[in-house]
């Protein structure tokens, strides 16, 4: 299937793992901007697109391996 973007209004979700769920399409916007992820595991999926930046300051580990993502590194993860 693919991920929710309905996920985006757990306000308070600080873990997110969904690594090996034959997951399709793109991140929502609405995940990259929860404020307090701490871990988010979505490797080993398809998931596909361009990469947001994730809104978090609390972000300490993001697994996207294995997935089909192309684009650029947003800045703020170079940070």
């Amino acid at each position: 299937g693919t991920l929710p973007a309905v996920l985006g209004t757990l306000t308070s979700l600080r873990e997110l793992r969904m690594g090996k769920n034959k997951m399709h399409g793109t991140i929502p916007p609405s995940i990259a901007a929860l404020p307090n992820l701490v871990n988010v595991n979505l490797a080993e999926n398809r998931i596909t697109g361009t990469l947001h930046p994730f809104r978090s300051i609390k972000l300490r580990t993001l697994d996207l391996g294995s997935n089909d993502l192309h684009g650029s590194i947003p800045a703020s993860f170079l940070a």
